[in-house]
């Protein structure tokens, strides 16, 4: 099975439909370079806490799955958070 920078986003996506309670306004960009893969979610300021989660174990938790992916295809996966004002 060969690499889909898709994948990253449909797993994200589900993620992000999962923890937040207003999924819609977060948005999600995956992008491929040099150095791996970046994927940015932007979201709102009170998003932001419920996402990373208590003492930041979600947000670790999903960093590890994407390591975890991405060494499977050896790429490196990267997770940005940006917190709209």
């Amino acid at each position: 099975m060969e690499f889909d920078i898709k994948q990253i986003e449909v797993f994200l996506d589900y993620i992000i439909k999962g923890l937040l309670e207003a999924p819609e306004k977060a948005s999600l960009e995956v992008r491929e370079d040099d150095l791996g893969i970046l994927a940015s979610i932007t979201m709102q300021g009170d998003e932001v806490g419920k996402f990373i989660g208590k003492n930041g174990k979600t947000v670790k938790s999903i960093r590890t799955l994407l390591r975890a992916v991405g060494a499977k295809y050896n790429k490196k996966i990267n997770l940005k958070i940006i917190e709209e004002k």
